[in-house]
């Protein structure tokens, strides 16, 4: 799945973390959430992930079972894969990026991170919206065109 799809699967849900808090805020905040307050929330047994991105936390469990939002159970999400690029790229690496139905344009890319791609000088894009592939002779004709590309 990509991080879009990850968002669109876990906003706006509930889950009993059964013991499990340290491993499964890992994975959260490889997917771009974040803990909506300064708790431990590993010693609280019920969370709520949230449209925002941020996660909550509970100990009442009359409160989680009328909470309504969909029950998720914490394997599930520990269990979600996050797609692996297409490409094996390095720092420093040539690329063309294409924004959304954009034109192709040249970067140099620095490092993939929780569903976004940054760029050498500090900028990051949502991955879910661009695509990235190297530049070489085969690539190097669609800068600055709206042209599909084709894989070879």
């Amino acid at each position: 799945m990509n991080i879009k799809e990850i968002r669109e699967t876990l906003d706006n849900t509930k889950v009993y973390i059964n013991g499990k808090g340290i491993e499964l805020r890992a994975k959260l905040e490889s997917f771009g959430y974040c803990m909506r307050e300064k708790m431990n929330y590993s010693i609280l047994p019920f969370w709520y992930i949230g449209k925002s991105g941020h996660i909550g936390g509970g100990s009442n469990m009359e409160d989680f079972r009328n909470r309504n939002c969909r029950e998720v159970s914490v394997d599930d999400i520990l269990n979600i894969e996050i797609d692996k690029p297409k490409y094996s790229l390095k720092p420093f690496d040539k690329i063309i990026i294409r924004i959304g139905d954009g034109v192709w344009r040249p970067s140099m890319y620095a490092f993939y991170n929780a569903g976004e791609l940054h760029l050498v000088g500090g900028t990051y894009i949502d991955s879910s919206c661009c695509q990235v592939v190297p530049f070489n002779k085969d690539t190097e004709h669609l800068i600055g065109t709206k042209e599909k590309y084709k894989e070879e």
